[in-house]
């Protein structure tokens, strides 16, 4: 057995259906795909499973601060730390702040495609906000990172 195979295989997140069937993905990616769903959902949302999830949506409305990365740094880890045991530890947590006017539109111009849940209808203050988590996989001494765009008001 592979030290790969202990990172799983399974159901993409988000869903997407093609040629008539769910996606699926495979070890990092699938770890990728678990750390959005974690981030995703807040505590409380899961049903049968109410203590599963990360705070982060809390953070909505927080400024573009040292308390909101303070904040979502402790969240993060904590979250990890609890729902995520294939990671065996976190390297960097960093944060990228990007104004909602002047990033790019994706192709097609169909933001909701990359942010769920996104509407045009946010407002002038929209923030997006990429948090970079750094993490070493249990088994492997080779950094990996996810990107979660996270936008704040």
């Amino acid at each position: 057995m592979e030290v790969r195979d202990l990172y799983g295989k399974g159901l993409d997140y988000p869903f997407i259906i093609e040629a008539g069937q769910i996606r699926t993905t495979e070890y990092e990616a699938k770890i990728n795909a678990a750390l959005r769903m974690l981030f995703d959902t807040d505590v409380g949302e899961r049903f049968m499973n109410p203590a599963y999830g990360c705070r982060l949506k809390r953070l909505l409305f927080e400024q573009d601060s040292e308390t909101f990365e303070i904040m979502a740094r402790q969240y993060i880890e904590s979250a990890i730390e609890i729902w995520e045991p294939r990671v065996q530890r976190i390297v960097d947590i960093k944060f990228d702040y990007e104004n909602k006017e002047t990033r790019r539109t994706p192709v097609g111009g169909d933001e909701s495609r990359i942010w769920p849940g996104f509407h045009s209808s946010m407002g002038q203050g929209a923030q997006v906000v990429n948090i970079i988590v750094e993490y070493e996989l249990i088994g492997s001494q080779v950094v990996s990172n996810f990107v979660y765009p996270f936008i704040s008001m």
